[in-house]
C-alpha cells in the first residue's frame, strides 16, 4: 500500500477520487440503486478510508485493508485484510451456523471472516477502528 500524503491534508487520495473507487466497487459488485441511496454514511466512510490510505481497491475489485493495530498471535503478525469481492449465498449462510439473527455482531463477524478468509476469533480482536472499516465493507453483504 501506498503511502504518498498530501502534507497539507494527509489524504492519499481525494474524497471525491475514493468515492468514485467506492462507486465502482458497489458497480462491480452489482449493488442495486436503492441500496446505495440507503448506504450513504457506509460509502463516506470507505471513501474516508480510501483517502486515509487505510484502504485500496485493487485489480480484482479486492478491498485491502491496512490494520491501525495488527493483531498479533504467537505465530505471526496481521497487518492487512483481503476481502474477496462477491460472496454466494451458500457462503453467506454457511458463516452463519450457530448465530442468532439477533446477534448483529456475530452476523458481521461471520460475513467478515468469510470474506477475509480469518476465523471469526481473529476478527472479534479487531480494533474498534479497524472494525468500523470492516464493518461498512461487510454492510453490502448482509442479505436484505
Amino acid at each position: 500500500m501506498s503511502e504518498n500524503k498530501n502534507l497539507e491534508t494527509g489524504q492519499v487520495m481525494t474524497i471525491e477520487a475514493s468515492k468514485e473507487e467506492v462507486m465502482k466497487w458497489l458497480e462491480f459488485k452489482k449493488v442495486r440503486q436503492s441500496t446505495i441511496n440507503n448506504s450513504e454514511e457506509a460509502i463516506d466512510n470507505l471513501a474516508g478510508a480510501i483517502a486515509e490510505g487505510l484502504l485500496v481497491l485493487n485489480d480484482g475489485f479486492e478491498w485491502e485493508q491496512k490494520l491501525l493495530s495488527p493483531i498479533k498471535t504467537e505465530d505471526s503478525t496481521t497487518e492487512t485484510l483481503v476481502y474477496k469481492p462477491r460472496l454466494a449465498a451458500w457462503e453467506i449462510q454457511e458463516s452463519m451456523k450457530g448465530v442468532k439473527t439477533s446477534d448483529v455482531f456475530g452476523i458481521m463477524f461471520g460475513i467478515v471472516a468469510k470474506l477475509t478468509g480469518k476465523f471469526p476469533q481473529m476478527i472479534k480482536k479487531l480494533d474498534t477502528e479497524d472494525y468500523g472499516i470492516c464493518q461498512n465493507i461487510a454492510l453490502f453483504f448482509v442479505p436484505k
